[in-house]
């Protein structure tokens, strides 16, 4: 019996910790969209970034004109 008490009581420390790296991890990738103003994740798409476009990088999925991939 107390092996079992001890085993729910380690379970229970790591869901814990485990809940709070993630929720450290949302804080901290979000600063910049929680605490500025106007915040915004930077965008990823080709079409946006201008330094991708000049290098001659295309969109992966064949969506380079402006009207075709914005989902």
């Amino acid at each position: 019996m107390q092996h079992k008490k001890l085993t729910m009581i380690q379970s229970i420390i790591v869901i814990t910790l485990a809940i709070l790296l993630v929720a450290i991890a949302v804080v901290l990738l979000g600063v910049k969209v929680f605490f500025k103003k106007d915040g915004r994740f930077p965008s990823g798409h080709v079409h946006d970034l201008p330094e991708l476009r000049d290098k001659g990088i295309t969109c992966a999925s064949g969506c380079d004109d402006d009207n075709a991939c914005h989902n």
